[in-house]
């Protein structure tokens, strides 16, 4: 028997200079409801377990 999990996926910024890196983040479960709430420029704390996907100049991360 398979299980749906809801998965939100979003990108974050981090602004330095002139400069720009964007992070693509995926969060799982309830963590779902909490990203629903984000809005373009929040200042948002991220804290737990990062898992970083590099491909190229592509970096994806999953919070856990």
């Amino acid at each position: 028997m398979k299980k749906n999990v809801q998965v939100a996926n979003f990108a974050l910024v981090k602004k330095y200079g002139k400069g720009k890196e964007y992070t693509n983040s995926s969060v799982y479960g309830e963590k779902v409801e909490i990203v629903k709430e984000f809005e373009k420029g929040d200042l948002i704390h991220v804290f737990g377990y990062f898992k970083e996907n590099k491909k190229g100049d592509i970096r994806s991360t999953r919070i856990l």
